[in-house]
């Protein structure tokens, strides 16, 4: 519904590029999403850019706007919905790997988005971002990588939801987290 004017539903495969263009302009942390965050999408997914691009110019896709048509630049009404959909494409399978992942503050929002939405998108990402393997599943993969980053204040909504999510299986890992953080002062 989110991505279609009226009766003007947007294809599966349609869908699926949008996501996956998300997810390439968010992976290099542009608000502004060019024809090139569309072609490596288009690229990996093996789809063509050129529904997308033509529902962008006429206006049917009510999450974007317009910002120049040539050469293609758009962006979302608001970078929630990028982080959405961002996260979304790493919970479907759709996002290629962030083997150059940094706990930067310009994902906070979509993985704690993420955490919130489960199993699926947090397998994913720790696989995607390459996180060293922890007892206690993703949770703990996830908990533990913020804690050897020293638990950047921005990050700390997400490791607490990470925490808190898991019933009683990451508690330990997160106590341990913890500790090796007190240890440090």
């Amino acid at each position: 519904a989110m991505l279609s004017r009226g009766d003007d539903a947007l294809s599966g495969a349609d869908a699926a590029l949008l996501q996956a263009t998300f997810f390439e302009a968010h992976t290099d942390q542009q608000r502004i999403i060019t024809e090139q965050h569309v072609e490596a999408a288009a690229r990996r997914l093996g789809g063509s850019l050129r529904t997308l691009r033509e529902r962008v110019v006429q206006d049917r896709l009510p999450l974007l706007r317009l910002l120049k048509a040539e050469p293609l630049q758009m962006q979302a009404f608001h970078l929630s919905f990028q982080e959405y959909f961002a996260m979304r494409a790493l919970a479907t399978g759709r996002a290629r790997s962030l083997p150059d992942f940094c706990w930067d503050v310009w994902w906070t929002n979509a993985v704690l988005m993420g955490v919130q939405a489960g199993d699926a998108f947090g397998e994913a990402f720790v696989e995607s971002a390459g996180l060293a393997a922890a007892e206690g599943g993703w949770r703990a993969r996830l908990v533990g990588a913020l804690a050897r980053e020293g638990l950047p204040a921005a990050w700390l909504p997400v490791a607490v939801e990470a925490a808190g999510g898991a019933a009683g299986g990451v508690a330990p890992a997160v106590v341990a987290a913890v500790a090796a953080l007190a240890d440090k002062d």
